[in-house]
């Protein structure tokens, strides 16, 4: 059976009510009713024999001789609408099967799901790196300046000022631009390819565009009726995930009030994110070549000021666990965990990953670094580790120095994600 043809739109007033259940010959033609689903009308679906119409719509309603049609009923606004299709079919077929009419699942049938992906976003432009700047540092939620949160704007008006030229100077080095929203839109597109037909993909950052509202705003203009709101940061830290979610619900609120949505704000821990990661690891594993000696697994995640974990922010002990779960999968070798991208005058997590680097090249140790906290490539891989730890390593003396790939869009990764989704998505 093959769909063809168009579809067509009828509007019709909520007002009405189709309850017929007609049994011509004996075959039915019209089955499930009007049902609720999270408290609004959602579907009806009908099969219809040639010759036979159903009455209370506003008139029957015929179909092409030799064809079936199936009919749909989804509440828009005040008003139902109804939406049908034609399947071709050989005259002596029709109604043959009645179960495997039923089975058949109309499109419009199903609540139209959005998978949203949440990350920082990044600049798309030299010029964009001092705003992006302002939007990291105005945020409270990530970095408290002194004063309060009245001069916060001032403060983080005067700081992404001075520090622009040379974040400048770093996104040249990988560009002109940051990648996170190329992997993080190629990450949503695949994993709602994955979740099926009626997914459909977007994303949402919290320092750059597209930022919430923008994209809750073509959320309702698509007709998204659920959602699953996905952190990108799988360790859960206030300073991030909690960060880009609080912005998110506060942006919902205000756009899309009746939107529903599901949040996944942590999966450290899930086994086939783990899987992944691994899978990562072994490739930088098999870049070493036979004259090295077995390399120092350096997992370097990105550093959050102490007082974050002092407060009982679990960032630190999920990083823990996430590579404790990979050394499980990849085997007996030595590994260390450090933290990167420290800036300003606080007390860090320790240890800093330079300073591993370095005692790493003390002892004469070749270095294989996974960057654990970040599922795709951007400034702080492909400029910090990539270029700075390299130089950083080279002028200790460490003997051998490389990066794993990062998960970007790769199968397994797309894969997780799907799956993730679909076991605590909740639709």
């Amino acid at each position: 059976m093959r769909i063809i043809l168009n579809t067509c739109n009828l509007w019709i007033p909520q007002k009405c009510r189709v309850d017929t259940l007609s049994k011509p010959d004996g075959k039915i033609i019209f089955w499930q009713s009007l049902r609720e689903c999270n408290g609004l009308v959602s579907v009806i679906r009908a099969a219809i024999c040639v010759g036979t119409g159903i009455s209370g719509i506003d008139g029957p309603i015929i179909p092409w001789a030799g064809l079936v049609m199936y009919a749909s009923f989804a509440q828009v606004g005040k008003d139902l609408i109804l939406r049908y299709s034609r399947d071709e079919l050989a005259p002596a077929n029709i109604c043959a099967d009645v179960s495997l009419l039923a089975d058949q699942e109309d499109d419009l049938s199903v609540a139209k799901k959005a998978l949203v992906l949440l990350n920082m976003g990044g600049p798309d432009s030299i010029d964009a790196v001092e705003p992006f700047l302002y939007n990291l540092f105005a945020d409270r939620d990530l970095i408290q300046l002194p004063l309060g949160a009245v001069l916060q704007k001032p403060f983080a008006r005067v700081i992404s000022h001075f520090r622009t030229k040379t974040v400048r100077e770093n996104y040249r080095r990988i560009g002109g631009k940051s990648p996170l929203l190329h992997w993080t839109a190629l990450q949503a597109e695949k994993s709602a390819a994955l979740l099926g037909e009626h997914w459909h993909p977007y994303v949402a950052m919290r320092y750059w565009k597209p930022r919430a509202d923008e994209t809750l705003l073509r959320m309702r203009q698509d007709g998204i009726e659920q959602a699953v709101v996905l952190s990108m940061y799988p360790h859960y830290t206030s300073a991030t995930t909690g960060s880009s979610v609080k912005d998110f619900k506060q942006a919902q609120a205000q756009v899309f009030p009746e939107l529903h949505c599901t949040y996944i704000e942590s999966w450290h821990d899930w086994p086939p994110y783990l899987d992944a990661l691994a899978q990562c690891v072994t490739e930088g594993l098999e870049q070493v070549p036979e004259a090295v000696a077995p390399p120092l697994v350096l997992f370097s995640a990105h550093a959050l000021p102490q007082k974050f974990i002092e407060r009982g922010d679990p960032y630190q002990r999920q990083v823990e666990q996430t590579v404790a779960g990979v050394m499980e999968r990849i085997g007996a070798l030595e590994f260390e965990i450090g933290y990167q991208s420290r800036s300003g005058p606080v007390k860090w997590m320790e240890p800093d990953t330079r300073d591993l680097i370095a005692r790493a090249g003390r002892n004469k140790k070749p270095l294989l670094v996974v960057p654990v906290a970040f599922v795709s490539d951007h400034i702080e891989t492909l400029e910090e580790v990539d270029v700075e730890f390299r130089e950083h390593a080279q002028q200790y003396g460490v003997p051998w120095f490389e990066r794993v790939p990062a998960l970007n869009a790769r199968d397994s990764f797309i894969h997780a994600v799907a799956q993730l989704v679909r076991a605590r998505g909740g639709f």
